[in-house]
């Protein structure tokens, strides 16, 4: 869908290429809230991968730091283990 909507003949169906009087005739319009459709689904696939990728380093960061208690123990001997 990126190729779609962002190439040469994707900007020219979803209407980037129209001239004023033909923005607003019914064909027009059509082909601009179409175009709109396609570049907001695009944008909202990309951040939903960003946030996706950027969840998955942050949990993976914190879980690796996260101690047991055994492991407290052994450093501090503060706690008994068995």
């Amino acid at each position: 869908m990126n190729i779609w909507r962002w190439d040469h003949p994707g900007r020219v169906c979803a209407g980037d290429y129209l001239d004023k009087a033909d923005k607003d005739s019914a064909k027009g319009v059509y082909l601009i809230t179409e175009g709109k459709f396609l570049k907001v689904v695009l944008v909202i696939i990309y951040c939903i991968l960003g946030l996706g990728c950027y969840s998955v380093c942050f949990i993976a960061i914190f879980l690796s730091k996260k101690k047991t208690q055994e492991q407290l123990a052994a450093e501090t001997g503060m706690f008994k283990t068995k």
